[in-house]
């Protein structure tokens, strides 16, 4: 991998726990899991709120993902014989989760 493709990365996982922050929400990277035994540890690249993320930064390659979006909320998206994904703006995402955790603070 060369070098401006890890600038790109490691600026991409500072913004998602920037972005993450200013929503009032935990949020580190996860250094210490790239060593892991366990394979989906070594995939994390972020947590947010307790949840385990991968950050995926690209010059075009997510337009037809962000085409999927235009003029709606969130998408469904899913290839053959494999799990749906929900593909939502990372803001709308974020501002879910602070409301979840409102909501459980409440009980």
């Amino acid at each position: 991998m060369g070098l401006r493709s890890k600038r790109k990365g490691k600026r991409g996982k500072r913004e998602v726990v920037s972005l993450a922050r200013q929503h009032g929400l935990p949020a580190e990277r996860t250094w210490a899991t790239a060593q892991a035994t366990d394979p989906t540890l070594r995939r994390c690249d972020v947590a947010v709120a307790g949840r385990l993320a991968q950050v995926k930064v690209a010059s075009d390659g997510f337009r037809t993902l962000y085409e999927a979006l235009n003029g709606v909320e969130m998408a469904f998206l899913r290839a053959d014989r494999r799990p749906w994904l929900a593909v939502l703006p990372a803001e709308e995402f974020l501002r879910l989760l602070t409301e979840r955790a409102e909501d459980n603070d409440e009980q």
